[in-house]
């Protein structure tokens, strides 16, 4: 209901802002919105989706461009353009839909005009280059670094009330997404510059870049799934080791992404959590097979040794560039609310979101599935256990939203087969 309250203010806002920039606007030129509104859309269009989930496109160029030649009436079309069009079949509530379109509106507006009030023209309407350089690029680059900033402010907003994470976090998440902006912001300048000094067909000129660009960063794409496609053989080889926990980590992944979807996280922490409840269990590639595989009780030596496992993952993927935003989660993947889990002891809040996210999933899976060690609990008798074990070990929250998502069918557990073992 708060994430709703909030995409009502924010699309409110983007109404009043609206309103004041189309007074405020006396000039207004059809073909350059157009022409923009289509490069802006093509460019979405174009954009790579990110290994486990988000995209990059070159929007932001195109919108400050837009700002630049057309001023603010010209970049609050383009943006809100298309903003609705890539959600078109989304499958998004409409609220977050508009809630998309506002905050780019009232981005696009405030750029705009503080780029009008340091003294920038909008360079399609006029008929020499600006007189002075510097004022001028100074003008554009606060252009450029407002309207980030208040787009990075409103999605922020959005994920804190949604996630319920703290404000750090979201920004860590969000501002992880910005390091290619100052680039961005230097293309979209350059696309103005050649617009309003060549014409618009010169537009067509940036297509070829983006092409190339696009291709470049696909090669990067398939190079890193065939990395991660490694690390999918390394946990099969793992699970092969042990085949009471054969389709775990599978299993993991897949119920702790409901959950984080259930929770109202973007696709970059839901990409987090996916790989890391992926990768949780790598550092038990460390034990011995007999510890593994053991039908019995552990000794208090062998325990010792298992609590070992998350530091030992977080050892192995610390090394690796690409798995470094993980790491903290499968290295906490084993604390407790209460402050009494391994290795670090951490307290409550202390523990990443995301990591109690995949405790609650490694729970649930632990007990569903058939162990050396004991029988397999109902899903029943499961949910029950999570629900005893909100007092001091998991996130009660995150398991309300796990029960929940378990009832709306959105999590949707194998059925055993008779001996016990989870259908594929």
């Amino acid at each position: 209901m708060r994430t709703q309250i909030y995409s009502y203010l924010v699309i409110g806002m983007s109404g009043v802002c609206l309103y004041f920039v189309i007074g405020g606007s006396p000039q207004l030129d059809l073909l350059l919105i157009i022409a923009f509104s289509v490069l802006s859309i093509v460019t979405e269009l174009l954009s790579q989706r990110l290994l486990g989930g988000g995209s990059t496109s070159l929007a932001f160029s195109v919108y400050l461009a837009a700002v630049l030649l057309g001023g603010p009436i010209a970049g609050v079309i383009v943006a809100a353009a298309t903003s609705l069009s890539a959600d078109i079949y989304s499958g998004k509530p409409w609220y977050r839909r508009l809630f998309n379109v506002g905050q780019l509106v009232i981005s696009a507006a405030a750029a705009g005009t503080a780029y009008h009030q340091l003294g920038g023209e909008a360079l399609y309407f006029v008929e020499a280059p600006p007189d002075n350089s510097f004022a001028w690029f100074l003008a554009a680059i606060t252009a450029a670094v407002l309207f980030a900033a208040i787009n990075a402010a409103f999605v922020s907003g959005a994920l804190v009330l949604a996630t319920g994470e703290s404000i750090r976090s979201v920004l860590s998440d969000v501002f992880s997404y910005t390091k290619g902006l100052p680039l961005a912001a230097m293309l979209g300048i350059v696309i103005a510059q050649l617009v309003a000094i060549a014409g618009l067909p010169y537009l067509l000129l940036l297509l070829a870049p983006f092409l190339i660009a696009r291709q470049t960063f696909m090669i990067y794409q398939r190079q890193q799934h065939t990395y991660m496609d490694t690390v999918r053989s390394l946990v099969a080889a793992l699970e092969a080791t042990d085949p009471y926990t054969s389709g775990h980590t599978q299993r993991v992944a897949a119920y702790a992404r409901s959950l984080g979807e259930r929770m109202g996280l973007g696709d970059v922490e839901l990409r987090r959590i996916e790989w890391a409840a992926l990768l949780h269990d790598i550092g038990k590639i460390a034990l011995k097979n007999e510890t593994l595989c053991k039908p019995s009780s552990l000794t208090e030596d062998e325990y010792s040794e298992v609590k070992k496992h998350p530091q030992v993952a977080a050892n192995i993927l610390g090394e690796v560039d690409f798995l470094g935003d993980i790491t903290p989660l499968v290295a906490s993947h084993h604390e407790r609310m209460d402050g009494k889990g391994y290795p670090l002891g951490l307290v409550g809040e202390e523990i990443p979101l995301a990591a109690r996210i995949i405790t609650v999933a490694d729970a649930f899976d632990a007990m569903t599935s058939c162990r050396s060690y004991r029988s397999t609990a109902s899903v029943e008798e499961a949910v029950l256990e999570l629900q005893k074990a909100t007092d001091g070990h998991l996130d009660p929250r995150c398991v309300e939203h796990f029960v929940a998502a378990l009832n709306a069918g959105i999590i949707n557990p194998p059925r055993l087969k008779a001996d016990g073992e989870p259908n594929a």
